[in-house]
C-alpha cells in the first residue's frame, strides 16, 4: 500500500515538485541499483505479476518477479512480458 501512495504522490505533483522529490529520495541504494526511487517491490511468488514488476520498474523503483513457483516456460513468458511493458 505504501508503494501505491508514493507512486500516486509522484504522479500527482507538478514536474518541478517531482524533481525536488527525486533529489530528496536519492540514496546510496538508488545509486547502487541504478534506480530513481528507493522503492523495492517484493518478489512474492503467486502474487507478483509481470505487469506489476514492469510498472514498478518503469516508475523508477526496483521491480522483482517472484518466480519460485513458475515453470521454466512460465518464467520465460513472464520475462518477455516484463520486457514488452
Amino acid at each position: 500500500m505504501l508503494f501505491h501512495i508514493v507512486v500516486a504522490c509522484i504522479y500527482n505533483e507538478k514536474q518541478r515538485d517531482i524533481h525536488r522529490m527525486a533529489t530528496a529520495f536519492n540514496t546510496s541504494l538508488c545509486e547502487l541499483m541504478k534506480i530513481r526511487y528507493p522503492i523495492v517491490q517484493a518478489g512474492m511468488a503467486g502474487s507478483t505479476t509481470p505487469e506489476l514488476v514492469a510498472a514498478v520498474s518503469n516508475a523508477g523503483g526496483l521491480g522483482i518477479l517472484g518466480a519460485s513457483r513458475l515453470t521454466l516456460s512460465q518464467l520465460q513468458d513472464s520475462i518477455l512480458t516484463i520486457k514488452r511493458c
